[in-house]
């Protein structure tokens, strides 16, 4: 899979995160919400130890906000 298929399927996975966790409580899977995270973390995973990972592709399609990772992280 090259650069570009990574980040689409990253985008992707994330987007459909994304939808899951916005769902009402009544339609929400907690299961199913996990498994979406899962998948963009692994995708995520991919992308940045791609080879051709650079930093200009890091600032167009990599959360750099605090609010944009998706678990707080405590020092």
């Amino acid at each position: 899979m090259n650069i570009q298929q990574t980040i689409q399927a990253y985008k992707a996975a994330k987007a459909e995160a994304d939808s899951i966790q916005e769902l009402p409580n009544s339609q929400y899977d907690p299961a199913l919400h996990y498994a979406a995270i899962d998948r963009t973390s692994a995708l995520a995973y991919r992308m940045i130890n791609h080879p051709d990972w650079s930093v200009e592709l890091q600032n167009q399609h990599y959360p750099q906000g605090a609010g944009a990772v998706a678990y707080s992280i405590s020092c």
